[in-house]
């Protein structure tokens, strides 16, 4: 059966001498992956439209219970001019990209992920603040993960005064929760780690006008993903070098 299907790239692997394995994630059937083959040929049909961070139309026989397919055909259906030309867009769709890739299963349902992901695309690519943009998709993954940080009170009592933010114990600690000596947060930063859990990425202008993320911001979610969710993000550690002067 000959089936098409709109995806988002998210990462191409070489394979053999001319091929590539493409890891996609598409509405209908999650995240699958094609053997698109001859692809590294400059001769190939779909060589323009495999590139990662894109959206494209594939074409193949779909196999119920299978996760690998053989390309047919791609068709390039939104190219994010931006992201393959700006080194600190496309810094920051790779670490989306793997935000998806390692917080997704293969053929689960991803329509959610789907939308959030290619919402994020469409704000980066028109120039919308990138830790803004990341913090908030980060946010709304860890939600769906079922990880999301505790921004209404202490983790620990529950106390709506708060003193700090803990990566290990997921959000907020009034004085009494903290650790012995611990430094307490400028009421600014825990104002914004609370509107960064609340907002939603529909509302990052909301965010940018409050005066937006911080690389530190982001630097905590993913702290935080790692402690809970076991989940390390090695496109972070380019990120947070290309962004080491702010």
């Amino acid at each position: 059966m000959n089936d098409e299907v709109s995806g988002i790239i998210l990462k191409q692997t070489d394979y053999k001498e001319a091929d590539s394995i493409l890891t996609v994630l598409t509405r209908e059937y999650g995240k699958i992956s094609f053997v698109a083959r001859g692809t590294k040929k400059m001769t190939s049909r779909n060589r323009s439209a495999v590139f990662p961070y894109t959206v494209g139309l594939f074409a193949f026989d779909y196999r119920q219970n299978k996760t690998m397919f053989s390309l047919k055909t791609a068709r390039t259906q939104k190219f994010y001019r931006i992201l393959h030309e700006d080194i600190e867009r496309a810094a920051s769709a790779s670490l989306l990209a793997e935000m998806t890739d390692a917080m997704t299963m293969e053929r689960s349902d991803s329509q959610r992920e789907y939308i959030l992901l290619e919402k994020a695309y469409d704000l980066i690519n028109d120039g919308a603040h990138v830790h803004t943009v990341c913090c908030l998709f980060l946010v709304e993954m860890m939600d769906l993960f079922g990880i999301l940080p505790e921004a209404d009170g202490c983790v620990r009592c529950g106390n709506h005064i708060v003193y700090t933010i803990s990566a290990k114990d997921g959000g907020f600690l009034c004085k009494n929760c903290a650790p012995p000596f611990s430094e307490g947060k400028d009421p600014a930063d825990l104002k914004r780690f609370r509107l960064l859990i609340k907002a939603g990425l529909e509302h990052v202008k909301i965010v940018e006008d409050a005066g937006g993320a911080k690389k530190s911001d982001l630097r905590l979610f993913i702290d935080i993903l790692e402690e809970h969710g076991g989940i390390h993000l090695r496109s972070f550690d380019f990120y947070d070098r290309l962004f080491a002067i702010e």
